[in-house]
C-alpha cells in the first residue's frame, strides 16, 4: 500500500498548480507565522510558489524580537472575544506541543506556571481563557497574602513562554530552508506589487498606519528591563489602580516591566519609566533588588480599534490590475499570543485570495506540521 501524504488542511482543494507568487511585507512573529503556515499548506498540496518577504526590519530587530513573550490572551478594544480565545486557543496547543520537542530550549518555548493579579474593576470574573489553559484556579486568600498592593482578586495557570528573540529566529531560518526571499526595505504603497504578485499578506503591524493610512491604528509603547535571577520560576503580573508590574522568567534571563503608554511614539528606553519598573518590581518581588539588570528595551505594540484579519482586492490608480490582499494586523502586545491562531485564518482567506475553492474541513495535527518544517522542501522557486 503507498503511503499517503499528510495533509495540513485538507480543507484546501487544489485545483491550480502554476506557481504562485506572494508578497509578505512584515517580518514580525505575525508575518513570519503567517508565511510559513501558508507555504507549508501549498508544498503539501504540490503547488509550486515563490514567497518574497519585505521588511524595514529583521529579527533580532523586530518589536516581537524584545517582547516578553508570555502567552496571556488579554481582550483587545473592539476585538471579539471569542476571536481572541479561538487564536489564542490554537498558539497554545501549538506552544504545548512544542515545548516536548527536544529542541525546546532552542526556540525559547517552554511552560511557566504564575500568578495574574488585578482589582476587581480591571477584570470582571474569570479570563476568557480559563477553560483552554492548564490547572486554572482563582488565587486562596493565603496567595494573596504577600502582594504589597491593593488588589482584590487573581488566578493562577499554567501559561506558554516564547522568547521572541529566539522563536523569530527559529521561524526565519526555518522560512529560508524553503526557500522564501527576504528584502530589507521599506514598501511605500502596496500599488508597488500590482502585477506582480497573485496575493499580498500584510503583516505590517503599525506599518499600516502609514502604508494604508490607517488612523484606527496606535502605539502602546512598551518598556522592559533584562534581569539576571535565576531563582524566580513562575511569572507574576500586578494590574491595579496603583500600578502595572510583572516578572516573567523566559530561557535566557527574566523580563521585567513594564509600561503601557498609549500614544507614546518614542522607541528610546527612558530614565523615569526605568525607576517606575524597579520600583514597582521590587515592591511585587523584593528578592528582584538581588537581581542586576543585563538589558533594556522600548518598542511599540501595534494597537487597534479591532484586529484587523480579512481580504481585501483593491484597484491600484497606477494600473488597471486588481491587487488581492489579506490584511493580519494591528495585535497590539498580544501577537506572540496570537500569532499561530491567526495565520490560520489568514491562509484560508490567501487561499480563496489565490482562487483555490475550499474542500471538507478537518484539523491539522501539530506533529504532522512539524514535520513538513524539518523536512526538505519541495517545491519552491527562487526565481521565476
Amino acid at each position: 500500500r503507498q503511503p499517503q501524504p499528510f495533509l495540513l488542511h485538507s480543507e484546501f482543494d487544489c485545483v491550480a498548480k502554476m506557481t504562485k507568487r506572494i508578497a509578505v511585507i512584515g517580518a514580525g512573529v505575525i508575518g513570519l507565522s503567517t508565511t510559513l503556515r501558508l507555504i507549508a499548506n501549498l508544498e503539501n498540496d504540490a503547488l509550486s510558489y515563490v514567497v518574497d518577504v519585505y521588511a524595514t526590519k529583521f529579527t533580532p530587530e523586530t518589536t516581537s524580537d524584545g517582547a516578553a513573550g508570555l502567552w496571556a490572551p488579554l481582550l483587545l478594544d473592539e476585538t471579539p472575544p471569542e476571536l481572541i480565545r479561538s487564536w489564542g486557543k490554537g498558539t497554545y496547543d501549538w506552544l504545548r506541543f512544542l515545548m516536548q520537542q527536544e529542541m525546546a530550549g532552542e526556540i525559547g518555548v517552554a511552560p511557566y506556571s504564575g500568578y495574574l493579579y488585578f482589582t476587581k474593576d480591571k477584570f470582571e470574573g474569570d479570563p476568557i481563557y480559563k477553560d483552554d489553559v492548564i490547572g486554572y484556579r482563582r488565587v486562596t486568600a493565603e496567595e494573596m497574602e504577600g502582594i504589597k498592593f491593593d488588589l482584590d482578586t487573581g488566578c493562577y495557570f499554567v501559561s506558554m513562554m516564547m522568547q521572541g528573540n529566539r522563536y523569530c529566529y527559529w521561524l526565519t531560518e526555518s522560512l529560508r530552508r524553503h526557500g522564501v526571499n527576504f528584502h530589507k526595505r521599506k514598501v511605500a504603497s502596496l500599488s508597488e506589487f500590482s502585477g506582480k504578485y497573485d496575493v499580498v499578506l500584510n503583516c505590517t503591524g503599525l506599518g499600516s498606519y502609514d502604508l494604508l493610512n490607517d488612523h484606527e491604528l496606535y502605539p502602546v509603547r512598551g518598556q522592559i528591563l533584562k534581569v539576571r535571577a535565576p531563582w524566580i520560576k513562575f511569572f507574576s503580573i500586578v494590574t491595579s489602580e496603583e500600578g502595572y508590574a510583572y516578572c516573567i522568567p523566559c530561557v535566557d534571563y527574566v523580563v521585567i516591566g513594564g509600561t503601557a503608554q498609549k500614544g507614546n511614539w518614542s522607541e528610546e528606553p527612558s530614565a523615569a519609566d526605568r525607576k517606575g519598573i524597579l520600583d514597582r518590581c521590587y515592591r511585587m518581588i523584593p528578592s528582584l533588588k538581588a537581581a542586576p539588570v543585563v538589558g533594556e528595551w522600548a518598542g511599540l505594540r501595534p494597537a487597534r480599534t479591532s484586529v484587523r484579519l480579512e481580504r481585501e482586492e483593491l484597484q491600484c490608480s497606477t494600473t488597471s490590475a486588481r491587487l488581492q490582499v489579506v490584511h493580519n494586523y494591528g495585535h497590539a502586545g498580544a501577537g506572540l499570543t496570537l500569532c499561530w491562531g491567526c495565520a490560520k485564518d489568514a491562509v484560508l482567506l490567501a487561499y480563496q485570495a489565490l482562487g483555490i475553492s475550499l474542500k471538507h474541513k478537518s484539523s491539522l495535527t501539530n506533529n504532522r506540521f512539524f514535520e513538513f518544517i524539518n523536512e526538505a522542501p519541495k517545491n519552491f522557486h527562487s526565481k521565476i
